[in-house]
C-alpha cells in the first residue's frame, strides 16, 4: 500500500477499548447462535448456482453416499461434496456437520429430479459460504486468559508497554490479532499504529474517536475532509437509521454474516471485570493519548 500511495491520507477510528472488546465479543455471539433463513430466493439461487458448478451433471435422483447411519471421512466424500469443501477449504466443516447434525444431512448433497437443492442441502451450502465454524466461550473465562497472553507477550521500553511479535505462544509478526479467538489485543491501539508509522508519517495519520463521530459528526467530518483533501460537506442530516438502509441496500447479507447490528443490545459487563480491563488498558491508552495529545477519557 505505502509503494503504490506513499502520501495516502489515513484515518484511524478509535473506541474504548473495554467497550470495544465487549462489543465484538456479543457481536460474535450473534454470529455464532443466528439460525440463517435458508429458503430466500436469494439464498436459493445462489446455492443452486454453486451446486451446479460442482454437479456436472447433476448426479441421478436418489443416489447418495454414503448411507445415513454411516460416519463420514473424507475419503466417503462423493466427488461433487469434496468440490464443494475444497472450494471453501471446508472439509472439516463439512465432516463435522454431515456427522453431528441430524440424519437428512446425510443425504445433503443429493439432488431431487428437479435439479434444485434439498433443504437439507442448502444448510450445507450456507454452513459453507456464509457460517464458518466458530465457538465462543464465556466472557469471565476469556478476559483474564487473554490478558495473561497480553502480559506474556509484553515488555516495558521508554517506561511503556509493548507487544512481542512473533515470539513462541504469542500472536504472528505482523499481525495484530486473531479475529476469530482474540477480543482483547485489538484495544491496544498504538501497537497498530506503529506498524503504520513504518511506512508513513504521523502527520498523515489522523486519530479520532467514535465518541467524536456520535457527538459533533458534523464538526468531527469537517476534519476527516480537511484532512483527507476532499471538499467539506454538512453530514448534519445523517443519522443511524439512515446509515443503516443505505448498508441494507448495498450489503443485504453482512448483518447475517457478521454479526453486527446497529440497534445491538445486550446486558452490561459485570463491574468487576469491567474495572479489571479499565486497570488492565490504562497503560496502553496512556500511550495513545500520549500519541494523539488528547486524553479520550476512557479511564474512568
Amino acid at each position: 500500500m505505502a509503494a503504490t500511495l506513499p502520501n495516502m491520507r489515513l484515518v484511524l477510528i478509535v473506541r474504548d477499548p473495554v467497550q470495544r472488546a465487549y462489543s465484538e465479543y456479543h457481536m460474535k455471539l450473534r454470529r455464532v447462535q443466528r439460525e440463517f433463513d435458508f429458503d430466500t430466493p436469494e439464498v436459493v439461487a445462489a446455492c443452486t448456482t454453486l451446486l451446479r458448478a460442482c454437479y456436472p451433471p447433476f448426479p441421478q435422483p436418489g443416489i447418495c453416499r454414503p448411507a445415513v447411519n454411516d460416519t463420514v471421512t473424507e475419503a466417503m466424500l462423493t466427488p461433487a461434496q469434496q468440490c464443494l469443501a475444497k472450494r471453501f477449504t471446508m472439509v472439516p466443516g463439512l465432516l463435522r456437520a454431515l456427522n453431528t447434525e441430524e440424519k437428512p444431512l446425510k443425504a445433503a448433497l443429493c439432488m431431487p429430479a428437479d435439479g434444485q437443492p434439498t433443504l437439507a442441502c442448502l444448510r450445507i451450502c450456507v454452513n459453507m459460504t456464509a457460517r464458518r465454524p466458530e465457538s465462543v466461550g464465556v466472557w469471565e473465562s476469556i478476559v483474564p486468559e487473554e490478558m495473561a497472553k497480553i502480559r506474556n507477550c509484553s515488555y516495558i521500553q521508554d517506561d511503556q508497554p509493548r507487544v512481542r511479535w512473533g515470539e513462541p505462544g504469542c500472536w504472528p509478526a505482523g499481525v495484530t490479532s486473531d479475529i476469530r479467538a482474540n477480543f482483547l489485543i485489538r484495544g491496544i491501539y498504538m501497537e497498530q499504529i506503529a506498524h503504520y508509522l513504518k511506512y508513513f508519517r504521523k502527520e498523515q495519520l489522523l486519530v479520532i474517536a467514535d465518541t467524536d463521530l456520535r457527538r459533533n459528526l458534523n464538526s468531527t467530518m469537517q476534519r476527516v475532509f480537511r484532512h483527507t483533501g476532499l471538499p467539506e460537506h454538512d453530514v448534519t442530516g445523517i443519522n443511524e437509521d439512515r446509515l443503516h438502509r443505505r448498508m441494507t441496500l448495498q450489503w443485504p447479507q453482512f448483518e447475517v454474516q457478521s454479526g453486527w447490528d446497529i440497534h445491538s443490545r445486550y446486558d452490561p459487563m459485570p463491574d468487576a471485570i469491567r474495572d479489571t480491563l479499565r486497570q488492565f488498558y490504562k497503560p496502553y491508552n496512556a500511550r495513545l493519548f500520549s500519541f494523539v495529545g488528547r486524553d479520550f477519557g476512557w479511564d474512568t
